[in-house]
């Protein structure tokens, strides 16, 4: 009899044990955003977006109808540090929307850089068969001067760039580098920023509406906040 009741003890100590840990296991994991960590975060993200508004419209087209590919790849750098900028605000209790706004402004400022990257590689190569080959009109004063007319952002000067290399045609000389690839590459620039920009203003005008509904004590018409 002692025996079967310490088997019993032992069988109820067992089954509690188990009951414990189903109750640990079972217990659901929940991950809680609010309001104001959220707008928090857009806060210090539009600091970045004003920023990178600033450079589409002014500087990016500035340095593109200005032909200077040293600024030019200065601009990508600056660029590539507002991006990693981005990535370095904290998250937590961040809305999971507001975390994909801030990425798709990197991929944005990617498709900037590009922009930057691609002009001065082609200024680069245009000014340098103009300097080395022998018996053709050097191209650069062609492009310089149809790139006088100011544009109002990127898309525009890149567009202005294309049109120019269009006109100015490229070296019948078979040793140097043919320009149609460089103006290809400008081309799909062109079209991913484009794109992106689109698709970033869809999703901001959804998040705005989810926002005000899902924390209606939060402020979200604010521009420094979401466009």
């Amino acid at each position: 009899m002692p025996c079967m009741k310490a088997l019993r003890l032992v069988i109820a100590a067992g089954v509690l044990a188990v009951a414990v840990g189903c109750s640990r296991t079972e217990a659901p994991v929940t991950t809680t955003y609010d309001g104001p960590s959220t707008r928090s975060f857009l806060l210090l993200v539009g600091q970045v977006r004003s920023q990178m508004n600033s450079d589409n419209k002014e500087r990016i087209p500035a340095l593109i109808c200005g032909v200077d590919a040293a600024m030019l790849d200065d601009q990508a750098s600056k660029l590539a540090v507002l991006k990693q900028s981005l990535s370095k605000f904290p998250t937590d209790r961040v809305d999971p929307d507001a975390v994909q706004f801030a990425q798709d402004l990197e991929g944005i400022l990617d498709s900037y850089q590009s922009v930057c990257r691609d002009s001065a590689e082609l200024y680069r190569e245009v000014a340098h068969q103009d300097e080395v080959i022998q018996g053709e009109a050097p191209r650069m004063p062609g492009i310089k001067a149809a790139l006088r007319a100011p544009q109002i952002d990127t898309l525009g000067a890149v567009a202005a760039l294309v049109d120019a290399m269009e006109h100015a045609g490229q070296t019948k000389k078979p040793a140097f580098m043919s320009s149609d690839g460089m103006v290809q590459k400008l081309r799909d620039d062109h079209e991913r920023l484009l794109s992106s920009k689109e698709s970033h203003r869809l999703f901001t005008l959804k998040v705005k509406s989810d926002f005000a509904k899902r924390y209606p004590d939060q402020d979200w018409t604010a521009k420094e906040i979401l466009p």
